[in-house]
Parts: structure tokens; C-alpha cells; sequence
């Protein structure tokens, strides 16, 4: 714990977050034009933190996350994160949602191939609107 402390004051917590952030807004903002993708939350990045939360129409979010691990090697959550209540209101009980948290050490280009994981999952679902 100390070490990750004094990385986190070394770096920077406005760093980190930003980085974190940026990721997260990236994959928001090319899924959020793609009517296949339910985006749960602002895209208003001075509303935001770095994490995306969203839903594949037609895909229960625990599918999403296993055809990702399984077969895209990206690690995410699904479900309910805690907050039955929350996902009662806007509507995502009792599936909940995807919930994708990029951290300080992941790149741009994993948030590339994240994008790209997801719309072929997507492409699999010939959802219709």
C-alpha cells in the first residue's frame, strides 16, 4: 500500500485521473454514435470520471463480459456493481450493465481493440432497431 501511495503522489492524482478519463471518454464517445450501444451516463467529460458504463442491445451484459475475456482477452464487470437501486432506476435491473474501468497503465490502443471487441460483438447480435 505504501508503494502504490507514494506512485500515486509521485505521478500525480490529476494525472491519473485525467489519463483515466481520456480512456474512458475515447470509448464513449465511438460507441455513443452506434445506436447498437445503450451509454448509461454523461458524455459531458466534466461530468464523468474514468469509467464507462453501457449495454449491448439484444446481449445480456454478462455475455458481453464473458465473449470479451473468452475470446477478446479484455477483462471487464457486469452486473449490478453494488447498486440494485440505481440500476432499478434507470431501468437495467435486474442484467445491470458492462462496466469497463481503464486504469493508469492501459493504453489507447487497448481501448482500440476494447471498441473493436465490442462492435464485433454487436455485429454477432444482427441487432435490429
Amino acid at each position: 500500500m505504501k508503494a502504490g501511495l507514494e506512485f500515486c503522489i509521485r505521478e500525480g492524482i490529476d494525472k491519473i485521473r485525467l489519463h483515466e478519463q481520456k480512456l474512458a471518454m475515447k470509448l464513449l464517445k465511438v460507441l455513443a454514435s452506434d445506436d447498437r450501444f445503450e451509454i448509461y451516463g454523461s458524455l459531458d467529460e466534466d461530468r464523468r470520471v474514468g469509467i464507462a458504463s453501457l449495454n449491448i442491445k439484444g446481449i445480456k451484459p454478462d455475455e458481453v463480459c464473458a465473449i470479451l475475456d473468452n475470446t477478446f482477452n479484455i477483462a471487464v464487470r457486469s452486473g449490478l456493481h453494488c447498486a440494485p437501486y440505481t440500476h432499478r432506476e434507470i431501468g437495467t435491473f435486474p442484467e445491470g450493465m458492462v462496466r469497463i474501468s481503464p486504469g493508469y497503465f492501459n493504453t489507447v490502443e487497448e481501448i482500440e481493440e476494447t471498441i473493436t471487441g465490442l462492435k464485433k460483438i454487436a455485429d454477432s447480435c444482427n441487432y435490429i432497431s
